[in-house]
């Protein structure tokens, strides 16, 4: 493995901080919606595009403001500027007001409560009056982003975080100029490679540059070396969006493992890393591919796991088959992960950390395998993500709602086990990701009956509760996807 060694203090640069976080969701407190299905977006060939920007306010254009409603400066709890991370304590019906000196006419904002807090972001003039084209943001329970927001340059701007529903907490806050990324980084780095860094403050953190192709599953490892560093761990296009399925990672006080992430076009990536809390060290970085880049394919599914629920993942492998098996439990939720053959016989079990859990292993004979996933207390009820890398013989069952990166080498074909429900009408199709022609996908009966086939995509209504989807011969890089019509 090469090795990059690079110390620095990033003193300068501190308003990247928090683009780090824009567009991310759950590292801190899940959503309490249901678990969505993640849907690769692919931008194959085709430039970042740049944030549209409205128009900054006219202060003129508004009444005259009543004096009785301005802003008094002692309930400013602190200054916002550019890159600032924040943290601020809100008791019920309460609102911090912090006074933006950022020298910027946009800005990019996200608020993030712990457990528990619900909070409205709006930024205002000195009057009270908001500044935001659709009034103050309370989207969600759970982060807030509010995105473009303006800052004139007449007045004096403010914003204000407010706790709602009676909910109280502590919350942390990020300001940066809105919509792009940019300055040093702390290295370049390449597949098969390890780098060393250091967080030399309270505000630094870094940014690691490395390329790759749509379609790259990828694996980083983050391991800070002393006890004291707590690490946030973020993989971003060059604009500050994640391309991580929940966000920012901070999942343990210690190493953060992110595993089979799917590239979603073909260029330049950054992995960002810093102290949480303004935690300090040294610490290392590991970039590899999935499956050590040998042809695979990949199933990825996000389920929700109700109190006392046991759900199971069969998969077919053949004798020295490779698999790979990650599974991301929503925040605070902790998920056991177990492996078992056709004759009942548990091989192992995993619960290695409050978050990921990860399997690598090798089939020691033919046969069908399950992965079954529990939650830690059975009382709990929660949702997961699960990603399963294999080698291309590997046969794993899909669901309605699953998709699959298929990245086979010329001439292969990749065969799944398909359990629909009856009389819900499907829709299978792929998606080059490389621009190769279309595989050719067949649909058959458990003992191998043909019932349809065509190029790229079929609709079926299923009267079975299993079939075999076969996908090839194929030639490339495909997305492969299971829905409902």
């Amino acid at each position: 493995m090469a090795m990059i060694n690079t110390s620095m203090t990033r003193m300068g640069w501190l308003w990247l901080l928090p683009l780090l976080l824009l567009a991310c969701r759950g590292a801190f407190e899940p959503e309490p919606t249901a678990t969505p299905t993640a849907v690769p977006i692919l931008i194959t060939n085709t430039p970042i595009p740049q944030p549209t920007l409205t128009p900054l306010p006219d202060p003129t254009a508004t009444a005259t403001p009543d004096p009785n409603q301005a802003i008094d400066p002692d309930s400013v709890v602190g200054n916002v500027e550019r890159a600032r991370w924040l943290v601020g304590e809100l008791t019920a019906q309460t609102s911090d007001i912090w006074q933006i000196t950022a020298d910027h006419d946009y800005l990019d904002i996200v608020v993030i409560p712990e457990a528990g807090l619900d909070v409205m972001v709006d930024v205002r003039d000195q009057w009270q009056r908001s500044l935001l084209p659709d009034g103050p943001v309370d989207n969600s329970f759970g982060r807030e982003y509010v995105r473009q927001a303006p800052v004139p340059v007449v007045g004096e701007t403010y914003l204000v975080v407010t706790a709602v529903g009676g909910t109280t907490g502590s919350y942390e806050l990020y300001v940066t100029p809105a919509g792009t990324v940019s300055g040093p980084t702390a290295g370049d780095i390449a597949y098969g490679e390890l780098g060393r860094g250091r967080l030399e403050t309270e505000d630094s953190f870094d940014l690691w540059r490395f390329s790759g192709q749509a379609g790259d599953l990828i694996d980083v490892t983050i391991r800070p070396l002393p006890d004291e560093l707590d690490v946030v761990v973020n993989v971003m296009d060059p604009i500050g969006r994640s391309i991580l399925p929940n966000g920012i990672v901070d999942e343990s006080y210690g190493t953060e493992y992110i595993r089979g992430v799917v590239l979603p076009y073909t260029g330049e990536f950054l992995i960002a890393v810093w102290g949480f809390r303004g935690t300090v060290g040294p610490y290392e970085v590991e970039l590899d591919l999935s499956h050590a880049g040998q042809p695979s394919h990949a199933r990825f599914t996000s389920r929700p796991l109700p109190a006392q629920a046991t759900e199971a993942h069969p998969f077919w492998a053949e004798a020295g088959n490779r698999i790979s098996l990650f599974v991301d439990p929503d925040f605070e939720f902790d998920v056991v992960v177990s492996l078992f053959n056709e004759a009942d016989e548990q091989l192992l079990e995993v619960d290695d950390f409050s978050g990921l859990e990860m399997i690598s292993w090798t089939a020691p004979a033919t046969g069908q395998y399950r992965a079954e996933v529990r939650g830690y207390d059975a009382n709990i009820a929660g949702g997961y993500g699960l990603v399963l890398v294999a080698d291309p013989t590997v046969r794993p069952t899909v669901w309605v709602g699953d998709w699959l990166v298929v990245d086979l080498a010329a001439g292969e074909t990749a065969v799944y086990t398909l359990t629909p429900t009856a009389r819900q009408r499907l829709h299978i199709h792929t998606q080059a990701i490389d621009g190769t022609d279309p595989p050719f996908l067949r649909l058959r009966t458990p003992d191998g009956n043909l019932i349809t086939e065509g190029p790229a995509r079929l609709t079926y209504t299923p009267s079975h509760e299993a079939y075999l989807l076969e996908l090839g011969p194929v030639n490339g890089r495909f997305y492969l996807y299971v829905d409902r019509e």
